[in-house]
């Protein structure tokens, strides 16, 4: 499962390793047992969501504590969307700059 598998990953390096799961309904479920899973633990799994289309996937990313969103900026242009727009809406969205930083 995407639970155990990421455990297993989180396990060879816990400072280093970062998770990789998809903003899907499997990745975000993962992604919420991984989190309570960590803080019981006191040792927070670190994880980046990926396939981030829009905003509102990435806010739910950063409501599931992932360090690293990953939006597709080229499949959003592909679907006539402006990828960079979104990629700016993401952004304000979980307040945070390209880096991640508080703005």
């Amino acid at each position: 499962s995407l639970v155990e598998r990421s455990q297993q990953l989180h396990e060879l390096d816990p400072e280093r390793v970062v998770v990789k799961l998809p903003l899907t309904r499997a990745g975000i479920r993962a992604a919420a047992v991984l989190r309570v899973a960590g803080l019981r633990r006191k040792q927070p799994i670190r994880l980046c969501m990926t396939v981030c289309y829009s905003a509102t996937q990435g806010f739910a990313a950063a409501g599931l504590g992932a360090e690293y969103i990953a939006p597709y900026l080229g499949r959003l242009n592909d679907t006539g969307r402006d990828g960079l727009r979104e990629c700016d809406h993401l952004r304000a969205a979980v307040g945070g700059d390209a880096r991640g930083a508080p703005r």
